[in-house]
């Protein structure tokens, strides 16, 4: 009888011992995306802090990648990279480079933001067929400046001949591909853009349109304006009344 209750005992120990484990090692599954980041922030220090200023860290928004493997979410399986030590290409990560053809890229951030309505006609839209990704005007590492809800990238410095707003103006990232709008910009008539009083999405969708040059609205055609002058462009008459 002791024997039995013995080898019962023992069985029960071991049943034990085996759910604690099982719920160990859940638990840290569960913790594995923060605790893969914090690994990442070991080499990574700047890149990560920049990271965290974004809302692409909080985990507050339910669609963040924070609540979906931080880092891995955007830049892929880390694993190998971490066992290595580490390395520049090791691991194959996903770097958003150049290196990187835009319809990866830009399929990172479909992957969460395709159901976004202002997207509805990217696959259409001239930035896509001529290969701009969402990483070319977006900065994903970095806070919005002030009076702003996204990161735009500015690489060239501004044109406008005195600052007229602390904002982050829209026309910067623009005009580092489109250098002919630049031009057009610093002549003595032009519209209030660099003086930040309209931005170019006011009047072009640069997420894709149908229309001619991606505009919000379609525009009547200047030969019909002639004959009709009291007809103004739509889109243009939304401003000029």
């Amino acid at each position: 009888m002791k024997t039995y209750r013995r080898a019962s005992g023992a069985r029960w120990l071991s049943a034990l011992a085996l759910a604690a484990f099982v719920f160990m090692a859940g638990a840290a599954g569960a913790a594995q995306p923060q605790d893969r980041a914090e690994v990442c922030k070991g080499c990574h220090e700047a890149y990560f802090d920049s990271y965290s200023e974004t809302i692409h860290a909080k985990k507050g928004h339910p669609r963040a990648p924070a609540n979906a493997g931080a880092c891995e979410a955007c830049h892929g399986d880390a694993t190998a990279h971490i066992q290595a030590g580490g390395g520049r290409g090791v691991g194959n990560l996903r770097t958003f480079s150049k290196k990187t053809g835009s319809e990866e890229r830009s399929g990172v951030c479909l992957t969460c933001h395709s159901s976004n309505r202002h997207l509805a006609f990217w696959d259409s839209g001239r930035h896509r067929k001529n290969n701009v990704a969402c990483n070319d005007c977006h900065q994903l590492h970095g806070a919005p400046g002030p009076g702003s809800t996204i990161a735009l990238r500015s690489p060239n410095p501004s044109i406008a001949p005195y600052e007229t707003t602390l904002r982050k103006l829209e026309y910067e990232t623009c005009i580092s591909c489109h250098r002919n709008i630049r031009g057009q910009l610093l002549k003595p008539s032009h519209h209030p853009i660099i003086e930040g009083r309209v931005t170019c999405s006011d009047c072009h969708n640069p997420h894709g349109a149908l229309t001619q040059a991606m505009l919000k609205q379609e525009s009547i055609p200047s030969s019909v304006r002639a004959a009709t002058p009291r007809n103004a462009a739509r889109s243009c008459g939304n401003t000029h009344r």
